[in-house]
């Protein structure tokens, strides 16, 4: 089966890593939003790839760790920045960082 992509590629060039640009961060998302799957929680969905998502029973919120273009780029090994997606009601939509 003949790939249009290079051997050489590998899943942390996909992801960022190769390139020097690891974007990497975490949002939380109110578990109602995604039970709904809300217009806004599908925007951000398709602003970035996610990593690992976890239900969190105690506060009753979902955990994101993803990448994106809108996170700032981070260093090996360091923690990954929480952000907070902002949507206005002219449909803007852009996240800030809130604590790393």
């Amino acid at each position: 089966m003949q790939t249009d992509v290079p051997a050489e590629v590998r899943m942390t060039d996909l992801l960022g890593q190769g390139s020097g640009a690891r974007r990497y961060g975490r949002f939380y998302v109110p578990a109602a939003l995604a039970y709904q799957f809300s217009t806004e929680l599908k925007r951000v969905m398709g602003l970035c790839t996610v990593l690992r998502a976890e239900y969190l029973m105690w506060c009753d919120q979902i955990e994101y760790h993803a990448c994106s273009e809108h996170f700032r780029p981070i260093e090996l090994g360091e923690m990954l920045p929480e952000y907070v997606w902002h949507f206005t009601t002219d449909g803007d939509l852009w996240c800030k960082e809130v604590k790393a």
